[in-house]
Order: C-alpha cells, then sequence, then structure tokens
C-alpha cells in the first residue's frame, strides 16, 4: 500500500467514527423517550408529563430527559429508563445485527426488529408490560420487510417458514399463558410470533435455539433480580435478545 492510499484508509476510517457516534447519537434519544412513553403500568394513561413534578415531556427528543443522563430537566429526577440503559443496549443490538452480515430489505426487517426490540424489553423490564401497539408494529414490520424480499429474492419458501414458526410458536406460548399465567403474559404469547418469524425465516434450529435462549435469559434475569415466588416471568428481553442472537449468528 502507497502512503498515499494508506493515508486516504485512515482517512476514511477516522470519518467513520464520528458518523457512527452521530447516528447512534440520533437514534437513541427517540428510542428513549418511546420507552419513557410507553413505561407506565396497565390501565395508566401514557407518560406525557414527569411523575414527581409533572413538567411537560416533548417528544420525541425535544427534552433533555431523553438523554443518556434520563434527567427531568425540572426537578432532576429519572425518567424511563435507567441511565445509559437504553443506550448500552442499543449498542449491543447493533453489533449482533451487523454481525448477521444482512443487507437490503432483510437487513431492514434486523434492524426494524431490533430498534422496536430495545423499546419492547425496555418497558418489559421497568413495568412487566408489552403494548399492544408495539408488539403490533413488531410483526408488521416484518411481515412486510420479509415480504419484499420473498418477492424479489424469491425465497417464498423462507417467508413461509417464518410465517408458520410464528405462528406455531404464538400457539405454544398462548398455551403456556392459559395454563401456567403466572409464568406467562399475553403481552409475551404477542411478541412470540415476531420472534417465530425472525428466526423461522433463518431455520427451525434457529427458531428452537431463540426460544431456549429466552428462557434462559429470563432465568437468569429473575436469579439478578431475586423474582420472589409468584412474580410473573420477566420474558420480554430474554424474547428478543433470543432471537436476535439466533437469527443473526446461526446459519
Amino acid at each position: 500500500m502507497t502512503v498515499e492510499n494508506r493515508d486516504v484508509s485512515l482517512a476514511r476510517r477516522r470519518s467513520r467514527g464520528p458518523a457512527s457516534w452521530w447516528l447512534a447519537a440520533a437514534i437513541t434519544p427517540p428510542l428513549r423517550a418511546a420507552v419513557a412513553f410507553f413505561a407506565v403500568p396497565t390501565g395508566n394513561p401514557w407518560r406525557r408529563s414527569c411523575d414527581h413534578c409533572a413538567h411537560p415531556l416533548t417528544y420525541p427528543w425535544r427534552s433533555t430527559a431523553f438523554l443518556p443522563s434520563a434527567r427531568c430537566p425540572s426537578c432532576r429526577q429519572r425518567v424511563g429508563a435507567p441511565a445509559g440503559s437504553v443506550e448500552l443496549a442499543t449498542v449491543a443490538t447493533g453489533i449482533v445485527v451487523a454481525l448477521s452480515h444482512r443487507a437490503g430489505w432483510e437487513l431492514a426487517a434486523y434492524v426494524w426488529f431490533a430498534v422496536v426490540g430495545v423499546v419492547l424489553a425496555s418497558v418489559d423490564a421497568l413495568v412487566r408490560r408489552l403494548p399492544n401497539v408495539l408488539t403490533g408494529l413488531a410483526a408488521g414490520g416484518l411481515v412486510a420487510a420479509f415480504g419484499v424480499v420473498a418477492l424479489i429474492e424469491d425465497r417464498g419458501a423462507d417467508w413461509t417458514r417464518g410465517l408458520l414458526a410464528g405462528t406455531l410458536v404464538t400457539g405454544v406460548f398462548g398455551l403456556v399463558a392459559v395454563l401456567r399465567p403466572r409464568m406467562m403474559g399475553w403481552g409475551d404469547v404477542k411478541l412470540a410470533f415476531s420472534a417465530g418469524l425472525v428466526t423461522g425465516w433463518v431455520s427451525w434450529v434457529a427458531v428452537y435455539a431463540s426460544v431456549w435462549l429466552a428462557f434462559l435469559l429470563a432465568a437468569v434475569w429473575a436469579l439478578a433480580r431475586r423474582r420472589r415466588r409468584g412474580d410473573q416471568v420477566v420474558l420480554g428481553p430474554g424474547l428478543v435478545a433470543g432471537a436476535l442472537l439466533a437469527a443473526s449468528l446461526l446459519p
């Protein structure tokens, strides 16, 4: 490599760093805002102001409450997810999606599931709730994006397997929710369709792996949080993480 080419290469690497940081800075405030908006107990209105001082929150990013510090600009109390948690989850999911080496509409499907998944996992971890609007957005975006890939690249078999896997996992989770409601909520059942679809698009092995990973991660979470006997299992973060890992890393 000549000196000139080496200098050009170094310049490109340096330019990618700031660009990546700007991209992360642009995407995390809206995600944190979405978490703050939806992370309220069932039956409560969506959050539009600080719980401590009633200071109005300007969505989606025009409030310092949606910076990584997550502090209300008026009373300095925490708003939504803990400081840095959404940002860390976003970086982690970004790395996993990058390792999948997908492109085009297929990559768009993975990114969509990762972005909505970060919000879903964060909300579930905070208030043990998976809002219908978010689970519906996750499923609708995946069906549409994978449908485009199936049409353009003649991958109808993958799309059919994904839909079948999503339906099957949803049915199994629904049965568990009926028989063991303390173990699984209906939000988990609805999210299971997206988890089954995004892994079923890859293979049946990925589907099985994601389910096992989901329960393993949920068990680790319960131990870390010292879940009391009778508390409902927080499965949303495990479902999202397990599906992304299995879909991205398995062939």
